[in-house]
């Protein structure tokens, strides 16, 4: 017999704390209102992870910073969809019901539901699922046993042989529970886990968000074996001298009684080049290690060195990145100079895969974002993501903004007191703790686009502050809403879709970054999103305001605004186009992405690292790329140079293309200022009937002093009435190096796992590079695929 409500069986706790709270017997309440106060996790039990010797591997335990013997990876399950929650009124977790659950399903995590990566399917159900497994607990183990999930979509309970261990909510921070009173050393465990992800009214993410709501363990569950006697809440910052010396601050919960001191010993490329030993005092051990001339961490040098942890006979070995990130002025600093943070947001989304990706599916989108693309930065929107993301993100160099799931969620619900204790300040722990020793982590966010929203805006703002005062905050806004944000953060962050979602024209960003400008009074400006939509392959039309949804309106809105941004800088700090690639959001596709969701590129890929990978850069910043007859074409002709401005003076040589046919053409010459980018002049032309039906070009060739070739773009332009171009895809250079390519007379790069990808008007087309020639047919709303051939 199942024990009922009231019973003292197994089991009775769980159902016995969701009827009181359930109340009117709401399936849906379920645990909703439960709150972690009731069944409180240590606070030491949110952390993260760090690598302990042993002979079972426990260094490729994902999570870092806590000290583990042992991680166990448990990934086979058996699972129980449960449509109608009835799993708790009869009883799946009492104990007499474990010869029927050992009938479940068979399935692999992570999954969602029971789907495995390369077999998610939409729409995803919304509803509980129930999972079960069983694990040796060695009898060796004579430390803490403890179950570690790295993520559970959304509200999970867990039960560890019939007895409840408690609640976790929220689907994208890591959660322990120490299972060690319900174990017995050389016997096995049952596991099991409810997950609900029938996210309520009062929920954080809400269930109706801009993203997808998966369900199940979508990330690893470990167990683990932990010391008896460890280190808890380990935090390191790293903070410069004034004589180019830096100290390396170690600070932990720590047990008085250990017989030997905890000693810290750091290594550069497993040389030591410092160390430091000391004991407890009040529960608390505080250490600091001095280097003189260190290497730092940056996104050019993502330099780690390793530091060991050890009292008696554990050990922690965590890498740390040895840097400083903070605001001054209008600058945002890293390693005391100011930094240009260029890159994309980015989802957790994979063709048929959901949220679940590989480590080589992840690592291949950072590395290309920095190597193809020169990002040294990126958005996780909106969401912390998995742990691997901010290890390869330090060891890649990359700059990382990670935020809370609060996306336009109402402010009459972030202010309840128990949305905070239920939802809110639970995950903001986990996250500030969890990641805070990343040294890629440049910035907390608070919010997206949630508006009114002012006392939660503080009330994490100093929340952030109070686990770690070593990073900045920000909250992302759109457009120029709720001026008073830049007042109540470090920094200002904002989306500005000025050509989508905040204005029929990209041009009238150019209202919008001056109202931003004037309300930062002086700080920092971060474009945390920017860009348009396209769907792949929808190539009708041309660059005109009403075809918005081709790669064209894409490209142009992209591109306006990554130069308009570009010339404010240093005004402006950074720039993050949204998005790297196409995302499901709900259960649909959402087509922000540069590249396809199966990571095929559209035709703003080439204007994206055209634009960012160079050391320097030309712009063109034109009034409007669309001209009427009897018009006139203008753009303001920049150089962008934040990685360091060139030497002496420079030349850019500008032509109007039609095709192969030059129609106009002329030179400006100039010095680089100081700064982030020089004004140079401008371009003129203007459009007479006598003009061409059809696609043109500005090209842009900028030459140094001694005529060297340091960088082009082909700037699209449609005079008259409206073109229909075609588009060229020559791929990616195979030997891994950029080339210059004429097309139709304009020389222009073809980067490394990019290509070349530019909208051209009908007809042959000769393609010229030192190695070989061909010529090609251009065919309006078509695009035209070229290999590079053997040679």
């Amino acid at each position: 017999m199942r024990s009922r409500v009231g019973d003292s069986g197994p089991g009775t706790v769980f159902r016995g704390v969701h009827a009181r709270v359930n109340g009117l017997g709401d399936a849906t309440a379920i645990g909703h209102r439960f709150r972690n106060g009731s069944f409180r996790i240590p606070f030491a039990l949110c952390l993260l992870a760090a690598s302990v010797g042993s002979a079972t591997r426990a260094s490729d335990f994902p999570l870092r910073h806590l000290a583990v013997r042992d991680a166990r990876d448990l990934a086979v399950w058996q699972f129980r969809a449960d449509p109608q929650d009835q799993g708790i009124d009869e009883g799946w977790a009492d104990p007499g019901h474990r010869e029927s659950r050992a009938d479940w399903a068979e399935v692999r995590i992570p999954a969602v539901w029971d789907r495995p990566p390369g077999e998610v399917t939409y729409p995803i159900p919304r509803q509980v699922g129930w999972y079960r497994t069983t694990a040796p607990v060695p009898d060796t183990w004579d430390g803490e046993v403890a179950l570690a999930f790295l993520g559970s979509k959304y509200i999970t309970d867990v039960f560890a042989n019939g007895e409840y261990l408690g609640i976790h909510r929220g689907g994208y921070t890591p959660f322990l529970f120490d299972i060690t009173p319900h174990v017995r050393p050389g016997s096995e465990v049952e596991i099991l886990v409810r997950v609900d992800n029938r996210l309520p009214p009062d929920g954080v993410p809400k269930a109706n968000t801009g993203w997808g709501i998966y369900g199940g363990l979508t990330r690893e569950v470990y167990l683990l074996h932990r010391p008896p006697v460890r280190l808890e809440n380990l935090h390191v910052t790293t903070d410069p001298g004034d004589d180019g010396s830096w100290t390396v601050r170690v600070r932990a919960e720590a047990p008085e009684d250990v017989s030997e001191p905890f000693a810290a010993r750091l290594f550069a490329e497993r040389r030591p080049v410092a160390s430091a030993e000391g004991d407890a005092a009040d529960g608390v051990l505080d250490l600091e290690l001095r280097l003189e001339q260190p290497r730092l961490w940056s996104p050019d040098n993502p330099f780690l060195h390793m530091l060991e942890l050890t009292w008696g006979e554990e050990r922690i070995a965590l890498p740390v990145g040895i840097r400083e990130i903070r605001v001054k002025g209008d600058r945002i600093l890293l390693n005391g100079e100011p930094v240009w943070l260029q890159g994309f947001g980015h989802h957790e989304s994979w063709p048929r895969s959901g949220p679940i990706l590989s480590f080589a599916q992840r690592r291949q989108d950072l590395e290309a974002m920095k190597e193809d693309f020169g990002a040294n930065a990126v958005r996780l929107g909106h969401y912390p993501h998995h742990p691997d993301v901010f290890r390869l993100c330090d060891e890649i160099g990359l700059l990382v903004f990670t935020e809370m799931p609060v996306w336009q969620i109402p402010a009459a619900i972030l202010h309840r007191q128990e949305v905070w204790e239920s939802w809110l300040d639970p995950q903001i722990t986990a996250m500030a703790v969890h990641l805070r020793n990343h040294p890629s982590v440049f910035a907390w966010g608070v919010f997206n686009e949630t508006w009114g929203a002012r006392a939660y805006l503080i009330r994490a703002r100093d929340r952030f502050r109070e686990i770690d005062p070593s990073r900045p905050v920000a909250a992302v806004m759109d457009a120029i809403k709720e001026p008073w944000v830049y007042g109540a953060t470090d920094f200002g962050a904002r989306n500005l879709h000025y050509g989508w979602y905040h204005s029929p024209s990209v041009y009238s960003l150019r209202e919008g970054l001056a109202r931003n400008l004037e309300a930062a009074e002086g700080r920092p400006l971060w474009v945390a999103e920017m860009g348009g939509r396209a769907q792949p392959g929808r190539l009708q039309g041309g660059y005109r305001d009403d075809l918005r949804g081709t790669e064209f309106y894409q490209d142009k809105t992209t591109r306006f605004a990554l130069q308009y941004l570009m010339s404010h800088a240093p005004a402006v700090s950074g720039v993050s186009v949204w998005t790297w690639s196409d995302y499901t959001r709900g259960d649909r596709p959402e087509l922000h992405g540069m590249l396809s969701n199966a990571r095929e590129p559209k035709l703003v890929t080439t204007t994206a690292a055209n634009l960012m990978r160079p050391e320097v850069a030309v712009l063109a910043v034109e009034d409007d790329m669309v001209v009427p007859v009897g018009g006139t074409y203008r753009a303001r002709i920049h150089l962008f140079h934040p990685r360091g401005r060139p030497e002496g003076p420079v030349e850019v040589v500008w032509r109007i293309h039609r095709g192969e046919a030059v129609v106009a053409d002329g030179r400006i010459e100039g010095e680089a200022s100081d700064g982030w980018t020089t004004d140079l002049g401008r371009v003129d032309w203007e459009v007479t009937d006598a003009v061409r039906r059809g696609l043109h070009h500005l090209l842009l060739e900028l030459r140094d002093g001694d005529g060297g070739r340091l960088h082009t773009q082909a700037v699209p332009i449609e005079p008259g009435p409206p073109a229909r171009p075609g588009v060229l895809r020559l791929a990616p250079p195979p030997d891994g190096r950029p080339h210059w390519v004429e097309v139709a007379g304009m020389p222009l790069r073809a980067w490394p796992g990019v290509g070349l990808h530019i909208a051209l008007p009908r007809g042959p087309v000769e393609l010229r590079t030192e190695d070989w020639t061909t010529t090609v047919d251009i065919e309006p709303a078509r695009a035209t695929v070229v290999a590079w051939p053997d040679y």
